[in-house]
């Protein structure tokens, strides 16, 4: 079952507490309160293993390209289907280690 949460600050009190439910979580690069790229870092620190999935409506850049190296599962551009969005997630290379979606 996703969950959903726009405010970053609470979605990482949120992951702390459910975390263990979690297959994957998607977040958005520009956030108020706190940026995609802090959120990740701040999400890795509680649990090092989930895959994160980074949407944005900006282009993919070397930014993104460095998230992408250091802790992100995949780069969706905005708008995106979807469809898209499940290859995403399938593209996570095994089954889904929980059954919900955190998303920002």
């Amino acid at each position: 079952e996703p969950m959903e949460e726009g405010d970053p600050v609470v979605a990482i009190e949120r992951f702390r507490e459910h975390h263990a439910e979690l297959s994957a979580v998607i977040l958005d690069l520009v956030m108020p309160r706190l940026s995609g790229a802090d959120l990740a870092v701040a999400l890795r620190a509680i649990d090092p293993e989930v895959p994160l999935i980074m949407v944005s409506g900006f282009t993919r850049n070397a930014q993104i390209d460095l998230l992408l190296q250091e802790s992100l599962a995949g780069f969706l551009q905005k708008p995106f289907s979807q469809r898209e969005l499940g290859e995403a997630l399938a593209r996570l290379g095994h089954a889904p280690r929980r059954g919900g979606v955190l998303s920002e």
